[in-house]
């Protein structure tokens, strides 16, 4: 018989933290999944190094600027509620990423005015990710008795590195077979899946 004190299944007994820890994993696939599309995109568009390292830049910047910030309002906000806004906000940037890069809008507007844009939606990206970051550990040691953080935490790291490596192999093979537009669709769908979830 298994000691309930050193159960490493123990959080996942919880109905809600099963649901939150699928939430947390494909939020991570999509994430890594856009940002390997949108790296590609960029340097196919424009062949630049530089402005391919400073996709990171623009968006470690607000971030990084905006993380206590961002961990003072998910302190005083309802977690839960926080956390599908900014996956929401994830989710309309994914749609706006699909039709900036569709072949009509391609077709229609400048390859500046569509990198221009690109890096609109990674700046805003950032900003969501130092709201949605603190917003999601909250959530996380809301719905697991504190005697259950370790095994909890040790679940959550798991489910985020594991869509941290899954992604971008997703999103490069995706972008393979499918071509940009339909794997930015595949993105939207995932994060709707993790809103649901969540």
């Amino acid at each position: 018989m298994t000691n309930k004190k050193n159960d490493p299944y123990e959080a996942l007994r919880y109905k809600e933290f099963r649901a939150y820890l699928v939430a947390r994993f494909l939020i991570t696939i999509a994430l890594t999944m856009q940002a390997v599309i949108i790296g590609y995109e960029v340097y196919e568009i424009t062949n630049s190094k530089l402005l391919l390292g400073l996709i990171g830049l623009t968006e470690a910047i607000p971030a990084i600027g905006i993380a206590l910030y961002g961990g003072y309002v998910a302190d005083k906000s309802e977690k839960r509620n926080m956390l599908i806004t900014f996956v929401s906000l994830y989710t309309l940037m994914c749609l706006f990423l699909l039709v900036v890069t569709h072949t009509n809008f391609a077709n229609f507007a400048s390859k500046q005015t569509i990198v221009f844009l690109i890096f609109v939606v990674i700046f805003i990206t950032g900003i969501a990710r130092s709201f949605s970051g603190p917003a999601s550990f909250g959530l996380s040691a809301q719905i697991i008795p504190r005697e259950e953080y370790q095994s909890a935490i040790t679940w959550s790291s798991a489910a985020w590195q594991s869509g941290a490596v899954l992604g971008p192999a997703l999103g490069g093979v995706f972008l393979g077979i499918l071509g940009i537009t339909h794997t930015f669709s595949i993105i939207v769908i995932i994060l709707c899946i993790a809103i649901y979830l969540l």
